[in-house]
């Protein structure tokens, strides 16, 4: 693995090529079908209708719970970043499913090539060539296909995580101040990465000489005081209206044990599942046990005399990533915040000599690991093949054309929070109901826009809107039954 010469070629030119072409290629097969593939998903409307209304002048707001304050006044249900940049998002691209999904996507696989870069400078080549090949088949590769924040803050993490290294490497107050800054980014954009914030500032006090410790941490503070100066001014003037409605949403999630959370997170995963499993295991039995063990041997020195210093990090953000799992909303798009961490903690493990006198335990970890990837693999190669494979049948643009036949122009419209982008691609005057499942009860006037499982079981609008009401249309969302298909059903007026 030391050997310099890789068919021939150079290691330093032949691994950082094929790390390349292989991010590249992963990249570009889901890139294509962004605007089309995967289906519209409900939490898509959350984050990203409020920057719509404010772009057609009816102000920043989105009614996602009829008891959310202040939600004729202003949206604030989350960390603020993420809807406003898509304001500037949907002026450049449009205001479309791609140009909603293009950022997750776009800054997940930046952070991707931003951590194999870094340990490729620092000669860890088959570490970085182990990452992008694993990133191939990790879950995480889907979860960043929707118009949500994940793949953003992930850059962010990845940037805090690089410049922490150099910190601990050169004790370069630019670099702290670049951390503080980038991690701050991130809580910006989720407030879930606070717990990557919290981890670092850990790591410099427990790192640093004691004259470096003061100068480290207020570097690191200044930095996240920009990000925070810009939360302050997304939420300007109405700081305390904001707040209030951030900890309303909050509050606001389904109440279920954590038990149950997990047992529907396996269930969703499903092939999936085992490599969440295995990476758990391993984490818990076998990466936080040898990191402490060899802080304990190395209790006299600092983190900074390490020569094991990323692993230790990356094995710290491992078990930090695990704990965001697990908090209080247990989803599977939270795995972008864990599954790189142990990735590169054991791709580094690879180059170094840490866990190489537990060889035994070494090598049950990354066979655990190599068995809970491989079906994780297939999952998304079969992923790969069907946004491929019905790329013309999964145009929606029929199903627009469909929407703009039947329903009168300038007619109010009312849709189900997952259709909101349907009927903005379609030009319909809409509203989505609110997020939160209320059985709304809309005006009798209004048409209704809604899919065929809510027409069969109405959740976010009452069944006695929908009742009272006429099917005008009920259109497959796809040509073929063997595509991914969902049924949109048009219901005119309500009926006397």
């Amino acid at each position: 693995m030391n050997s310099q010469f890789l068919f021939g070629v150079p290691k330093s030119r032949a691994i950082p090529s094929f790390v390349y072409l292989i991010l590249s290629t992963t990249f570009l097969i889901f890139l294509i079908p962004l605007g089309r593939y995967p289906l519209p998903y409900i939490d898509e409307s959350f984050y990203n209708y409020p920057a719509i209304r404010y772009l057609e002048g009816h102000g920043f707001i989105y009614h996602v719970s009829s008891t959310a304050p202040y939600a004729d006044k202003l949206w604030a249900n989350h960390a603020p970043f993420f809807p406003r940049m898509q304001i500037t998002t949907f002026r450049l691209l449009g205001k479309n499913q791609f140009a909603m999904r293009a950022p997750d996507y776009i800054f997940a696989y930046l952070a991707l090539f931003l951590i194999c870069s870094f340990l490729m400078r620092r000669k860890l080549f088959w570490a970085a060539l182990a990452v992008a090949v694993v990133w191939v088949g990790d879950r995480s590769t889907q979860e960043v296909l929707l118009g949500r924040m994940e793949g953003v803050a992930l850059f962010f993490v990845v940037l805090g995580f690089c410049a922490l290294i150099i910190t601990l490497e050169q004790e370069t107050p630019m670099a702290c101040l670049a951390c503080g800054a980038a991690l701050g980014l991130a809580i910006g954009f989720h407030p879930v990465t606070a717990l990557f914030f919290i981890a670092s500032a850990m790591v410099l006090v427990v790192s640093a000489s004691p004259i470096w410790r003061w100068r480290a941490l207020f570097s690191f503070a200044a930095g996240a005081m920009l990000p925070a100066f810009l939360w302050l001014l997304c939420w300007w003037p109405d700081l305390g209206a904001s707040y209030e409605q951030f900890q309303h949403n909050l509050k606001a999630a389904t109440v279920h044990t954590l038990c149950d959370k997990l047992l529907n997170l396996v269930r969703v995963l499903r092939w999936s599942r085992w490599w969440l499993i295995s990476l758990c295991l391993v984490v818990a039995g076998y990466l936080l046990p040898l990191a402490i063990w060899f802080l304990y041997r190395r209790r006299n020195a600092g983190l900074r005399e390490s020569p094991h210093a990323l692993w230790l990090v990356a094995c710290l953000f491992s078990v930090v990533g695990l704990i965001a799992l697990l908090t209080k909303a247990v989803f599977p798009y939270y795995l972008v915040y864990f599954t790189i961490w142990p990735t590169v903690a054991l791709a580094v493990q690879l180059e170094t000599k840490a866990g190489r006198q537990f060889r035994v335990w070494t090598c049950a970890a990354y066979l655990i690991v190599i068995l809970g990837w491989l079906p994780s693999f297939l999952w998304n190669g079969l992923r790969a093949r069907e946004a491929l494979l019905y790329f013309h049948r999964l145009d929606h643009r029929r199903v627009i054309r469909q929407l703009q036949s039947v329903i009168p122009a300038h007619t109010k419209v009312v849709c189900e929070p997952i259709m909101f982008m349907i009927a903005q691609e379609a030009g319909l005057d809409y509203e989505p109901v609110a997020w939160f499942a209320e059985q709304t009860k809309p005006p009798p006037e209004v048409w209704l826009l809604v899919t065929k499982a809510e027409w069969l079981q109405p959740h976010y609008l009452s069944p006695e809107a929908i009742r009272s009401r006429r099917i005008v249309i009920e259109c497959d969302g796809f040509f073929k039954k063997e595509a991914p298909s969902e049924k949109y059903i048009v219901l005119g007026p309500a009926v006397n």
